[in-house]
């Protein structure tokens, strides 16, 4: 029989799943009506899960519809998660005819870490090729980030790594390498296919892409609890992290002129909704 692992390789960490069995297209990072109830809000999402490695549905009108692909499946057919997994592994793969699926080669490739060599790469067919090799944060490094009170538990919560040495092309389609030094330190946004440079000392090139960016670029929202009293707008990543590192939840954007999704919009209101008539 297939295995849960199984069922993840085939299927796209899970994606698949969700677009099998919700019946509705949707896009990553943006907000949906959720099928399973009479959603009024578009307030529902579908995002990768990196601690897991696998794609989840968050709802932030109602987070009693939050979960796995095998959660979803299991409340769609009123089973049991825990007691009727193999009833449910068992409906997947006959749903998608996944246990005559041996050709794996039109599968979509995610970042993978070699541990031997500390390495993150990322290839997609339709953007460019990019590398990442990743080293232990300096002492100079922390100290940096200690400033603004983000520790390094902090920076590993929003999947902010140090890097050693950064490759990818240009617009030319032209090979180029950034090598960090102790004068020009080099940080790592990691997302799921796409990767943001940060060299906070460096005035002339302070951010670079990598990868296939989201249609909206939205950090911090991954790390939100799915209710709250307040959320904050930064101008940037560091303004989030140090805002978590006291206690606060917060979003930014791409840039402090970027216009916010009203699906965005949407999500934060079930997040922090209006008591007494008051924001």
């Amino acid at each position: 029989m297939i295995s849960k692992d199984e069922i993840l390789e085939r299927t796209n960490r899970g994606l698949d799943v969700f677009k099998y069995y919700l019946g509705i297209p949707f896009k990553l990072g943006k907000n949906f009506r959720n099928p399973l109830y009479d959603d009024k809000n578009a307030s529902c999402n579908i995002y990768f899960d990196k601690h897991s490695m696998m794609f989840k549905m968050k709802d932030f009108g109602n987070e009693g519809y939050s979960g796995d692909c095998f959660w979803l499946v299991a409340a769609l057919k009123g089973l049991n998660l825990k007691t009727d997994f193999a009833s449910i592994i068992h409906l997947i793969a006959k749903d998608l005819h996944l246990d005559y699926v041996t050709d794996y080669s039109k599968q979509t490739l995610h970042p993978v870490k070699c541990k031997k060599e500390d390495t993150i790469q990322i290839i997609e067919a339709d953007i460019p090729i990019y590398e990442i090799v990743e080293k232990t944060f300096t002492c100079s490094e922390l100290n940096y980030w200690k400033q603004y009170g983000i520790t390094e538990v902090v920076l590993g919560t929003f999947h902010v790594s140090s890097v050693n040495v950064f490759k990818s092309v240009n617009r030319n389609n032209e090979p180029f390498k950034i090598k960090s030094s102790e004068i020009d330190p080099v940080f790592a946004y990691k997302g799921l296919g796409y990767v943001k440079i940060y060299r906070p000392m460096n005035k002339k090139c302070r951010f670079l892409y990598g990868g296939e960016m989201p249609e909206t670029y939205c950090f911090g929202l991954e790390q939100l609890p799915n209710k709250g009293d307040i959320v904050f707008i930064t101008g940037g990543e560091k303004d989030v992290m140090s805002l978590y590192a006291k206690g606060f939840h917060a979003l930014c954007f791409n840039s402090e002129t970027a216009t916010i999704p009203i699906q965005i919009i949407e999500m934060l209101e079930h997040y922090c909704p209006l008591k007494n008539g008051q924001g």
